[in-house]
């Protein structure tokens, strides 16, 4: 007979007990304390180590085991509300969080530059209406993907990335070539 996996018991079977307690925490207790959160400290607290430069590229995964949420989270012997998430993983599921702890405000500022740079070109002088309905349509799908607070896969290394890419170029292929 096959051994139940602990992983899967741990997310999906004890997740009743889990909502239970979180609907009686406070708003402020499930915003800080879940596993998105743990991961947003975590690259919060590594970008604040090295603001400027940050740790380099793909660093979070092996930078975060170092950070004191991560020491809190592992160092409590039961973790009552999520079941053994922690707040390291491959990347903290924010783009945005992601450039500055590995790239620092260098990164931050490349990324925010990316994103009014494609803000802007959405309003950039058209001349006719397809034009304007294809520069609105896409460059919005760019600003959902790459909108600075919701979280995300990782910028360089998951399929949702390579999506945003291939949009990315297209997106700015077509502004060069006035087909937008």
């Amino acid at each position: 007979m096959a051994k139940k996996n602990d992983t899967i018991n741990q997310r999906f079977i004890n997740l009743y007990e889990g909502v239970n307690i979180v609907k009686n925490s406070t708003l402020i207790e499930r915003i800080k304390e879940n596993p998105w959160s743990y991961h947003y400290q975590a690259a919060i607290e590594l970008f604040l180590e090295k603001p400027f430069t940050g740790h380099g590229i793909k660093s979070f995964r092996v930078k975060c085991k170092e950070t004191n949420i991560e020491t809190k989270i592992v160092s409590e012997k039961n973790i009552h509300r999520y079941y053994g998430y922690r707040a390291c993983s491959t990347h903290p599921h924010n783009y945005f969080l992601e450039f500055l702890a590995e790239q620092g405000l260098i990164g931050g500022l490349f990324y925010l530059g990316l994103f009014f740079l494609i803000f802007s070109s959405i309003y950039k002088k058209t001349y006719t209406q397809k034009e304007v309905f294809l520069s609105i349509t896409i460059g919005s799908l760019i600003l959902a993907i790459i909108f600075p607070i919701k979280p995300s896969g990782s910028f360089l290394s998951t399929f949702n990335a390579s999506i945003l890419f291939y949009i990315l170029g297209f997106f700015m292929h077509s502004l060069k070539s006035r087909t937008i």
